[in-house]
């Protein structure tokens, strides 16, 4: 930043030359005979050629005032365009007095068709870094023209001041030499003057930054402060773009190196389609938030310390730290949260995808195709913590959030996460190695789960009472949930003791049994002894290694698999009893098909459930002798007496709950 002021003292440094020698001869001066000294002074401060292809333009006045077109200054040796900056007209005025003393004060100065490329290489050096000419500077020149020698002061060693600058079409582009992307300001408008040379400047600001257009204005220090130093340079200004207001106050103490930032900056950000679009990137549909932060630090090291977010029920504050030092930029971030209510966020994202969903999402599968963001995991490192007081998503409520996170070169891992259920607990890690094939490992426990969280979206509403233990240890790979699931391999295991069921059976099964046992009655409470669903995973296929459900008057056995790969169940369950109520169940076997996304479940009649509909038929005529035929000794399964296994304890210490051969259902 310094350099490119000095060449803008250089330009104007010909002011001072030709107002000198014009007190001796003003109608003799030409002063396209000093391009040369400009340039040289240029190539001497910065190490790269200056060229003046346009007429050097000068009025002689109290006010005098130089006109410099087609100007270009080369880009360094490696840039990706020949000239750094180009410039199609700078005008200047100047005062005529101080101009004696050396003082260069610029009353108006007006700038057109600026071009300014910033620009780094692979190595992450920048085309502003400059490289001066070795040598002491003459102090005299001939002038050249065929008119001798004349002396010619040196450049001031104070940077101009200015009191009002005029810019139109003003172009600024940065570019990545490291990663190749860029980004382009084009300034349609700028003002910034001064009522006097050292008081504050206005800044007025309009223009656009990939198509996305913005204002700004506020003031800044004056240009002797910024020349001088060791003040800490004030800066007040306000800008917009559509959907977002943006407020940035304080100061900063190395100005020209970008350096010692001590600046509050607030925002408030109404809508980001816009800026999503301008950007071209995908953010999500938020509602209205305000930020605020303080900005500190600068060079290659940043922090925004009392950072604190608004939106609607969600609060999040604290502090982050980025360091551009290392071969990728490294975050540090320490957040919390009082309350992140979810449930609005989700529903407004719902809403902006709506009808928006590819062939592929609405497959009629559950779990989704879409890749995953693992392909920015590599993009920087961090170490980061949040604390969350309570979470809320619909109607789940977890509360004491905290989480441990690290990303280093593309392997991301949480550890670990716990927080508090409905009085239970949860606690996990979480692995991801970014790659051609990313890898995903989970491990999770909770503990004392009330039996609605887990039972109830799964339509299951009978249990009323009752904890849950759920332990889960996966890994997979792939670039989306359908690839991970469909090479799945692992454990999980799901466990309850006591509780209550108000119903003899769950509601997915009662059913199709009430259909074959039409006189069952479903009302009558049952206390729950145990409910065991235990899957070994291997290669997206889950095999059941215990499914029990045991009541104080029957056990529901269960062995199948799940192909997580297509999504289809195949699940058989055996009724076994344990009192002689029930004895008509152990006519039935049931059967879970179908699809995760659309489940099936029925019944089938065995032996002992076709002497059941004649035990029906009997009812209705009255004969008593069909009961003695329901309860008949000697069914050929053996399932007509009262089981007294301890299905929980089996299940408990990983032992066989059915033999092979009662598993497959009989055929009618």
């Amino acid at each position: 930043m310094r350099p490119l002021l000095k060449i803008l003292a250089a330009v104007i440094v010909v002011l001072v030359a030709v107002v000198v020698a014009g007190v001796v001869v003003l109608n003799s001066l030409d002063p396209n005979r000093y391009r040369g000294f400009v340039a040289d002074e240029v190539e001497a401060a910065t190490g790269r050629k200056l060229t003046i292809t346009g007429d050097l333009g000068l009025d002689i006045s109290l006010n005098p005032a130089i006109v410099v077109e087609n100007v270009a200054l080369a880009n360094a040796s490696w840039g990706s365009r020949p000239e750094m900056a180009t410039v199609k007209r700078l005008e200047a005025e100047v005062e005529l007095i101080p101009l004696f003393s050396g003082d260069v004060r610029v009353t108006r100065m007006r700038l057109e068709g600026l071009d300014i490329l910033l620009e780094t290489n692979a190595k992450g050096q920048g085309n502003w870094e400059f490289a001066t000419q070795s040598g002491k500077k003459p102090e005299t020149r001939p002038t050249g023209g065929g008119k001798g020698e004349e002396a010619v002061p040196t450049a001031p060693t104070i940077l101009p001041l200015l009191k009002e600058v005029h810019g139109t079409d003003l172009k600024l582009t940065y570019r990545d030499g490291r990663t190749g992307r860029s980004m382009a300001f084009v300034l349609h408008a700028l003002t910034l003057g001064a009522e006097d040379f050292h008081g504050p400047l206005k800044l007025a600001v309009k223009g656009v930054y990939e198509n996305l257009a913005f204002s700004a204005n506020g003031t800044l220090g004056s240009i002797d402060l910024l020349d001088r130093g060791g003040t800490p340079y004030p800066v007040a200004l306000q800008g917009k773009a559509p959907g977002v207001s943006m407020r940035v106050e304080g100061t900063v103490a190395e100005p020209l190196a970008a350096k010692g930032f001590d600046l509050s900056v607030s925002a408030q950000v109404d809508d980001l389609s816009t800026l999503a679009k301008a950007t071209r990137t995908t953010l999500p549909a938020l509602p209205p938030f305000n930020v605020t932060g303080t900005l500190k630090g600068g060079g290659d090291a940043f922090a925004v310390d009392h950072l604190d977010v608004k939106m609607g029920e969600i609060d999040l504050s604290g502090n982050v730290a980025l360091d551009l030092k290392g071969k990728r930029p490294a975050v540090q971030a320490v957040l919390s949260s009082k309350r992140l209510d979810l449930t609005p966020l989700l529903s407004r994202e719902t809403k902006a995808g709506k009808g928006e969903h590819t062939a592929a999402a609405d497959d009629g599968r559950v779990f989704s195709p879409a890749p995953l963001p693992f392909d920015h995991l590599d993009a920087v490192d961090a170490d980061f913590s949040l604390k969350v007081g309570r979470l809320v998503v619909d109607k789940l409520t977890v509360d004491d959030i905290a989480v441990k996170g690290r990303l280093r070169d593309g392997r991301l891992k949480l550890a670990p996460v716990r927080a508090k259920l409905a009085g239970g607990t949860a606690e996990g890690t979480l692995s991801v190695e970014a790659g051609k094939l990313p890898a995903l490992a989970l491990k999770f426990k909770a503990r004392q789960l009330p039996h609605g969280l887990l039972f109830e979206p799964l339509g299951i509403t009978e249990m009323k009472t009752g904890k849950v233990d759920l332990d889960v240890d996966v890994s997979g790979s792939g670039n989306s949930i359908r690839r991970i699931m469909a090479g799945l391999d692992g454990r999980a295991r799901l466990l309850t003791k006591g509780g209550e069921m108000d119903s003899i059976f769950p509601s997915f099964l009662m059913a199709s049994i009430k259909n074959l046992v039409p006189f069952l009655k479903s009302e009558t409470s049952h206390t729950v002894r145990c409910a065991i669903v235990e899957f070994d995973v291997d290669e997206g296929r889950a095999k059941s290694k215990a499914i029990v459900l045991e009541t104080d008057t029957y056990a529901i056995i269960g062995k199948g698999d799940i192909n997580l790969a297509d999504e289809t169940i195949d699940i058989v369950l055996t009724p076994r009893v344990k009192t002689i109520s029930l004895m008509k169940l152990t006519a039935l076997r049931g059967h879970i098909g179908g699809t995760l996304a659309s489940p099936s479940v029925t019944a089938r009649r065995t032996g002992p459930l076709r002497r059941a509909a004649s035990f029906v038929r009997g009812v209705a005529e009255g004969a008593a002798a069909a009961v003695e035929k329901l309860f008949e000794k000697g069914d050929s399964a053996g399932h007509d007496e009262v089981d007294p296994t301890d299905y929980c304890a089996l299940a408990a210490a990983g032992k066989p709950l059915v033999p092979e051969q009662a598993q497959q259902p009989k055929s009618n």
